[in-house]
């Protein structure tokens, strides 16, 4: 399950990357919520709706969702390194 996640970061970050470039907020952003499992999705139109009991996974961010947030920042940090170091990018 960690290694699918993980491929969903990278993949969005990507994607991200060339729809936004040069926006490192858009990338952080896109890679954190794509492997949220739509929880996120879920908590908002809970919360619309008046049903969301408790708190948010927004306000109380969970292990996977910190780890999420990590490892868009190690796989945009490694690909910015690699297209300065090297001619091909890191894919």
């Amino acid at each position: 399950m960690n290694m699918l996640r993980a491929g969903i970061i990278a993949n969005r970050v990507d994607i991200s990357e060339q729809m936004f470039p040069g926006v490192l907020a858009a990338a952080l952003f896109i890679g954190t919520v794509a492997a949220s499992g739509g929880k996120l999705l879920v908590d908002l139109i809970q919360h619309l709706t008046g049903e969301l009991k408790g708190q948010s996974a927004c306000a109380t961010p969970s292990c996977g969702r910190l780890s999420t947030s990590h490892v868009s920042i190690l796989w945009l940090s490694a690909n910015q390194a690699c297209s300065a170091h090297c001619q091909w990018p890191l894919r």
